[in-house]
């Protein structure tokens, strides 16, 4: 068992910001020498499951602003 501090994300939402959010916090922890754990929860597995979890969208109040970021 690892003596490193452990940083430990519950990914429950499923739409591209938040994923980016969870990938940053969790890259950001490792940077700093935690062990990440990174638990999917709900529409995060079924992303997965169904192999679109690079698929960039957003949530409705963000959608006008997808097309751009996805350019990015």
């Amino acid at each position: 068992m690892s003596d490193k501090p452990k940083f430990v994300i519950f990914a429950h939402n499923a739409t591209y910001d938040k994923l980016h959010q969870v990938a940053t916090l969790g890259l950001t922890a490792a940077a700093m020498g935690k062990d990440v754990i990174i638990i999917l929860l709900f529409w995060t597995i079924k992303k997965l499951a169904e192999g679109k979890i690079d698929v960039i969208d957003f949530p409705p109040e963000y959608a006008a602003s997808a097309e751009q970021v996805a350019r990015l």
